[in-house]
């Protein structure tokens, strides 16, 4: 049946979100623990079906490389040997070479799930929204991905169907803007990944600044309450946040329009 197997699957501003596939028993908690001598467990977080390295986890912040502690729902715990790197490229899976036994009866008692974590039987069959198009593959061979297959889901507000259409139409003209010839597929990926890049990796990243930056009290209750000060101000807010102009058109010139906000909005 093979061993227990971690699969990094998306990463977010504050956290790697992991799934443990292939486990005979399912997974109860979950650590990591550094290779540096001496460093602590860490315990990772129940996210539905997943898990998540918050963005303070060896894991996620850089370093040598980390190792799995898994425990199943009977009990039965297991550290792996196996060194996995920081920060790996997404999405990766590992091989952790362990794999439970389905004891009768299980260690200490009753099998018993620890709140809140939600326990699946069987194999995953739903994951987060992508969104980290600065990390997506955008073409492979005469395969151009769009949409969440593209990773484009604004990390802020997990608004994907704007970002489909977008990419969607990009390829569309990628398609048609590439001549004849045996080199057309190269041209048209090409093309499609830099016009992908150019529209939507600066407002990504601003997207991504910010939500680490409202991840602190002092500064949402600040933001919130300069978005707060009057029509005006809120009226916009929305318009900007829910994308009727781009996230980072203030950092990026080319954008700028003389109707700045004052458009009639998308239906």
């Amino acid at each position: 049946e093979g061993s227990v197997q971690v699969y990094v699957n998306d990463e977010n501003y504050s956290y790697l979100r992991l799934a443990f596939v292939n486990a005979r028993v399912p997974v109860r908690r979950a650590w990591v623990r550094s290779t540096a001598p001496g460093s602590p467990e860490i315990a990772l977080r129940r996210s539905g079906g997943a898990w998540e390295a918050a963005d303070d986890t060896p894991l996620d912040r850089g370093g040598e490389g980390v190792t799995f502690i898994v425990e199943s729902v009977q009990g039965e715990r297991l550290e792996s040997s196996v060194v996995i790197p920081a920060h790996p490229s997404i999405p990766s899976t590992f091989d952790l070479a362990v794999q439970f036994e389905d004891r009768d009866p299980p260690v200490g008692g009753a099998c018993e799930f620890v709140p809140p974590g939600v326990v699946f039987d069987d194999r995953a069959t739903a994951w987060p929204i992508p969104a980290a198009v600065n990390h997506a593959t955008l073409a492979a061979g005469r395969v151009l991905f769009a949409g969440d297959a593209a990773r484009t889901t604004d990390v802020m507000t997990g608004e994907g169907i704007g970002q489909a259409v977008l990419t969607g139409r990009l390829a569309a003209e990628a398609i048609l803007g590439a001549g004849a010839g045996a080199s057309a597929g190269d041209a048209v990926a090409a093309h499609y990944r830099r016009e992908v890049r150019r529209e939507l990796l600066a407002d990504h990243r601003m997207s991504a600044v910010l939500g680490r930056l409202l991840a602190r009290p002092l500064l949402a209750r600040g933001a919130v309450r300069v978005v707060g000060l009057n029509a005006f101000t809120r009226r916009n807010f929305v318009r900007w946040m829910f994308e009727d102009e781009p996230r980072a058109v203030a950092l990026t010139p080319r954008r700028w329009h003389r109707a700045f906000l004052r458009r009639p909005a998308p239906f």
